[in-house]
């Protein structure tokens, strides 16, 4: 069902009717309309919901905190080939799309939008993330402590 939830989270926001969906997929129309609650829900509250969103989200506040006009003007080069790579192995409308709207953030030089999608705890903010073009920008001894505290948070420690 995994590949049905994906599908209707990819469909839902287009606008198709919950019927035709479930026409389409053949389900019952009444665990497409439950699925699309849930995705509508989910994308509303936006929250953290897991251990790979929260590390995503500590390494892309930490870029953050790094982030002024002069810093996004030095990474641009290398945020661009990221999204030309991923552009190439990236499949479906909400992941496509998104890469469009890094692009976009990235070549505008906007130093707000891009604090934004880095550290917004939003559904759409979760989702920009999923397909980030910032690998390379934080060395590997910075990654690696972030991803420590998010280990010992987890712990309680």
């Amino acid at each position: 069902m995994r590949r049905t939830d994906q599908l209707l989270a990819e469909e839902i926001d287009t606008g198709i009717p919950v019927e035709r969906l479930a026409r389409v997929l053949a389900v019952p129309i009444s665990v497409v309309k439950e699925r699309a609650d849930r995705h509508r829900r989910r994308q509303k509250v936006g929250v953290v919901v897991n251990i790979s969103e929260r590390r995503t989200l500590v390494l892309h506040r930490m870029l953050a905190g790094h982030l002024d006009a002069a810093a996004l003007a030095a990474w641009t080069p290398r945020i661009l080939a990221n999204l030309d790579r991923l552009g190439a192995r990236v499949h479906g409308r909400p992941h496509e799309a998104n890469l469009a709207r890094w692009r976009e953030i990235v070549t505008a030089g906007d130093v707000e939008a891009m604090r934004m999608v880095l550290t917004a705890e939003s559904r759409d903010g979760i989702e920009m993330r999923e397909v980030s073009p910032m690998s390379g920008i934080i060395d590997q001894d910075e990654r690696a402590a972030a991803l420590r505290s998010v280990a010992t948070e987890g712990q309680g420690a």
